[in-house]
This record gives C-alpha cells, sequence and structure tokens, in this order.
C-alpha cells in the first residue's frame, strides 16, 4: 500500500484541461473549442489545438467555459434577481485579469443585468441604455454586436422613449438584413419595435406593421429553405407577434374588438400553445369588460390547467384569475393564492411585478 501510494505521488501531474466552450452553428453542428477572438465577421478558434475560423454570421450562440468564479457569482445573483449585487459582480469580473475574452463578455452582462433590473424599475432603463452604449463604442466588431444592440433599444423603450427606440430597432432590422444575418434576427427585432409601440400606446401603429409581419413570419418558419436549427425560435417569434396582433387590436378598440381574432386564433390547429392560451386569455377578458366574470373566471381555470402555455403567458392567466376571484368575492378561492403561485412560478415575469403589488410586496 505504501509502495503504491509512493508511486501514485511521482506520477506527473496531469495536463490541465483546454478551456471548452461551444459554438452552435446556423447548420446545426456543435463545435467544441477555445474561443480567441470572437469577431462579427470572423470567430477566431483552437479547435484541437489548430487555429481555425468561422464566419460570424453563421455562429448562431457561443457557450463560453472555463468562466471565473466571480462571473458564476454574478449569474447566480441575477438568477435571484439580487440586481445590484449581480451588476457590480459582472463590472468587477471584466475588470478583472483572465481570458481576453472575458471582459466584453462579463461587460455585456452588466448591461444585460441592468436591463433586467429596468425591468423591474423603469429608473434603471436609463442605466442600462447607458451602458449598452459604452460596451458598443468600446466593441464596435464583436459577434455580440447585435444582442448589444437589441439590449440598448430595449431599455431605451423602457425609458419611455419610444420613437428613439423604434428608430434604433428598425435600423437593426436593416443592419440583419443588408448583412444577410439570419431572419430571426430581422425578425425579433421588427417584432421588439412593435412591442415598443405598443408599451407606447401607439396601438395603431403596432396592429398595422404586425399584419405584415406576422404573416412574412410564418411564410419563413414555414419554409423549406430554413435551416432546421432556426425553426423553432421563429414558431416563438411568430407566437409572441400573434398575441402581440391582439393584444394591439385589444389596446385600440377594447376587449370585445379582438373577439373575433382570438376565436379566429382559437380554430387554427397550427397555432402554437402560446398563442392558444393567449386567445384564451383574451375572450376571458373580453367576458370580464362584459360583466361577465363567471365565464371568464372558468376560462382563465381552463388555461391554467389544460395548456402547457410559456412562463408569461401562464403568468397573465394567473394574474387575470386572481382578479377575478376578487370580483367575484374571493371565491371559490382568493385571489391572493393565484397571485402567490405567479411569484413563486414565474418570478421573471412582467405580471410578477403587478402581482406583488397586489399582495403589498
Amino acid at each position: 500500500m505504501i509502495a503504491l501510494t509512493a508511486l501514485i505521488l511521482a506520477l506527473p501531474a496531469a495536463a490541465p484541461t483546454p478551456l471548452q466552450d461551444v459554438l452552435q452553428l446556423i447548420d446545426g453542428q456543435s463545435i467544441a473549442c477555445e474561443v480567441l477572438t470572437p469577431g462579427f465577421d470572423t470567430v477566431e478558434c483552437r479547435v484541437e489545438g489548430e487555429r481555425t475560423t468561422f464566419e460570424g454570421r453563421n455562429v448562431l450562440e457561443i457557450e463560453f467555459g472555463g468562466m471565473p468564479d466571480d462571473l458564476q457569482r454574478a449569474e447566480g445573483f441575477l438568477a435571484a434577481q439580487e440586481f445590484q449585487n449581480a451588476a457590480n459582480l459582472f463590472q468587477a469580473a471584466g475588470q478583472a485579469e483572465g481570458r481576453a475574452v472575458l471582459p466584453a463578455y462579463a461587460g455585456l452582462r452588466h448591461a444585460e443585468a441592468l436591463l433586467a433590473w429596468a425591468r423591474f424599475d423603469s429608473g434603471r432603463a436609463k442605466d442600462a441604455a447607458n451602458a449598452f452604449q459604452t460596451w458598443l463604442a468600446t466593441y464596435p466588431d464583436h459577434i455580440h454586436l447585435v444582442r448589444a444592440r437589441l439590449g440598448r433599444a430595449r431599455a431605451t423603450a423602457l425609458s419611455g422613449a419610444t420613437d428613439d427606440a423604434a428608430r434604433q430597432l428598425e435600423e437593426l432590422a436593416s443592419f440583419a438584413f443588408e448583412k444577410n444575418l439570419g431572419k430571426h434576427i430581422e425578425f425579433q427585432a421588427r417584432l421588439d419595435r412593435c412591442h415598443a409601440y405598443l408599451s407606447g400606446n401607439q396601438a395603431q401603429v403596432a396592429e398595422a406593421r404586425l399584419r405584415d409581419l406576422v404573416p412574412e413570419i410564418q411564410r419563413v418558419a414555414g419554409s423549406p429553405d430554413t435551416p432546421p436549427i432556426l425553426r423553432p425560435r421563429l414558431r416563438a417569434l411568430l407566437g409572441e407577434g400573434q398575441i402581440a396582433l391582439g393584444d394591439a387590436l385589444a389596446a385600440k378598440g377594447g376587449p370585445g374588438a379582438a373577439r373575433a381574432y382570438w376565436e379566429g386564433l382559437l380554430r387554427d390547429r397550427s397555432v402554437g400553445s402560446d398563442a392558444q392560451a393567449a386567445a384564451s386569455i383574451g375572450l376571458a377578458t373580453a367576458a370580464r369588460a362584459e360583466g361577465k366574470s363567471r365565464e371568464a373566471q372558468m376560462v382563465l381555470a381552463r388555461v391554467i390547467a389544460t395548456v402547457p402555455a410559456g412562463p408569461e403567458v401562464m403568468a397573465r392567466a394567473l394574474f387575470q384569475l386572481g382578479e377575478v376571484c376578487e370580483e367575484l368575492g374571493d371565491l371559490p378561492a382568493a385571489g391572493a393564492v393565484y397571485y402567490r403561485e405567479l411569484v413563486a412560478n414565474h418570478p421573471n415575469s412582467t405580471w410578477a411585478i403587478r402581482a406583488r403589488k397586489k399582495l403589498g410586496g
């Protein structure tokens, strides 16, 4: 036993494990590598010891490995909605010594942490927009250029500068088209522009643009020429656009004005679960506006119990069910029950902010 221990101690130390980043390409390949220079036009990597380059427009995502403890702790704070701690740690991580790719990535996450904070506290929106602007000035040729421009526009919209945000998003959509980037980028920018108009009380403008955009997304999502890896993203954007169009109709003419649209979505078997759930919620909202609170309650309860919708849509259903229960004298359950479920299960949704206010928090 002693001799075996001595032999083990005498063996040379194992070579350090190389950094393992992952490039996800639009053609579906996942490339394990070490990213050296994440440029917008060209991403330079080391793959199995050899320097290799990839066209930036063919890179869908980069997952960085081997990040320092401070960066991982910052991600934990952000997930827990401890925004101040997250923003501070991301900023500190970007100034620490380490990999050459670290400052840009940590700086971007710092701006994104401020943006997440701004969704709960609009007073932080200008801080987030400024952080993205600083990042873009520092790293104008980075692979995450589009991501930063999208973040800046979202922060600008949250600050209340609707027209400025819309201009930024129009420029981003044109940029994506001119650079022949994936259609999902152009569509995301155009869809965000519609959301900006909606939040800025310009429902008529949002509706007009969505009537053009939604069919276009649907066509590209179903095209055999669309890379398979992009289809789930495009279907998600389609559902988001379909919901936004219904919201625009309701914002423009009242809940009843969107009834025929929501009923049409429910009849369409090709519509995804999020849009199906949102259509039922829209009909429940129309019923409430007509004084039919009990009917609305049953529709919302059915959505929550049977439709596999995403967090934002499910949070909307829970919030409205809480309100309907309050209207019916907290029968058969107190509205607070649904507000608490919303906050517990969907804390990052925009509806959680309103639910916390209902709960007195």
